[in-house]
């Protein structure tokens, strides 16, 4: 019984498995044709301005999460004891 579910279920996760992973060759081929399009009309400078203000971003995301996930009793002194 639990052998032929088991083989039922596998049979049906492999399946799945193959057809997403062709549907994600066909939009990764997509994407890159695309980016590639995009990028001979338009040049690499808006790529750049990108690149740049998600890595200028990150920092700036990464301290407003330490701020918000500080301790509560520590959220009032934002400045050292006197």
């Amino acid at each position: 019984m639990w052998a032929s579910v088991t083989a039922v279920t596998l049979g049906a996760g492999v399946s799945s498995w193959h057809a997403l992973l062709g549907l994600l060759a066909v939009w990764s081929t997509w994407a890159g044709t695309t980016a590639a399009a995009f990028l001979a009309a338009v040049g690499p400078a808006p790529v750049y301005g990108v690149a740049i203000a998600t890595v200028i971003a990150m920092p700036v995301s990464v301290l407003g999460l330490l701020l918000a996930l500080r301790p509560a009793l520590t959220r009032t002194r934002l400045h050292a004891p006197r």
